[in-house]
């Protein structure tokens, strides 16, 4: 039964039927990470909830960009979605994990605790946004990856460093750690190789 269970689960959909790209800060130096909570009402986005996640320009885009979504009607609420924007150097001087502000109390959908950063592809000079859907294990690793919307190279290199996030499970109703789905964006934009300072 359970893995009749697991098989059902895994064959869940959290897909968009519009996904509109968050656009990248001009003037952000860093990457951030931004993790909102969608609450649905007949497909449309009711509510963006910012759960944590860098102030200011990172998260208005993300908000802006996830009230425009829109699902099947009858998806279920809530949805967790991760916005990961890439740090934009090209060679990122920062640690490629970054560990994520703690989720509110009382949260009982799986949470990302560590993003990795993923890779810009050799000889790419693309940007724009990648979305994954993440089914989250019971133990909080990405056990399995779905694309749901495509950027080039750039979507192996998601698909790469998504599968290294961790997160902390969700948890049923009795509390307890239980598998779930998230939807991941990596957003890119051109990189930059920062100037050399003088000697």
């Amino acid at each position: 039964m359970y893995i009749l269970g697991f098989l059902l689960f895994v064959g869940a959909t959290l897909r968009p039927v519009t996904v509109v790209e968050p656009g990248y800060p001009p003037n952000a130096i860093t990457g951030g990470t931004v993790v909102a909570e969608l609450s649905l009402s007949s497909g449309k986005v009711a509510r963006v909830k910012i759960l944590s996640g860098e102030a200011g320009a990172f998260g208005e885009s993300a908000e802006s960009a996830l009230s425009a979504w829109r699902f099947a009607p009858n998806q279920k609420t809530p949805v967790i979605v991760v916005v990961h924007f890439r740090d934009p150097n090209l060679y990122s001087t920062g640690p490629a994990t970054r560990a994520v502000t703690p989720p509110p109390a009382g949260l009982a959908l799986a949470y990302p605790r560590t993003v990795v950063d993923p890779a810009y592809p050799a000889n790419s000079m693309g940007e724009g946004s990648v979305v994954l859907q993440l089914d989250i294990s019971a133990g909080g690793v990405v056990a399995g990856t779905e694309v749901i919307k495509e950027a080039g190279n750039l979507t192996q290199a998601s698909t790469a460093a998504a599968r290294k996030w961790s997160f902390l499970p969700a948890k049923d109703a009795r509390g307890r750690p239980t598998e779930s789905s998230v939807l991941a964006v990596l957003v890119f934009r051109m990189p930059v190789i920062p100037a050399r300072q003088p000697k």
